[in-house]
């Protein structure tokens, strides 16, 4: 699995929570750059990756995610 088919995979759930458009999802995308990407709406984020992916992040894991590039690499390092 390569890091664009992690993005194409969480895309629909960014557009559920966040009212986000897919097409606008880049390896960049932070919280920054989405008002509604908070603490709390983050916790609910990584929730629904984890499930999509039948994986669990460790806590430092989830710290590290600044931004859609590390969800993604947090992704593929589970999954290999």
């Amino acid at each position: 699995m390569l890091q664009q088919e992690v993005i194409k995979q969480i895309a629909p759930i960014f557009v559920e929570l966040f009212s986000f458009s897919e097409s606008e999802l880049k390896e960049a995308t932070s919280a920054n750059d989405i008002p509604e990407w908070d603490s709390l709406n983050h916790a609910i984020l990584i929730d629904k990756i984890e499930k999509h992916f039948e994986i669990k992040f460790d806590l430092m894991d989830v710290l590290d995610m600044m931004n859609v590039g590390d969800i993604c690499a947090a992704v593929l390092k589970k999954k290999n």
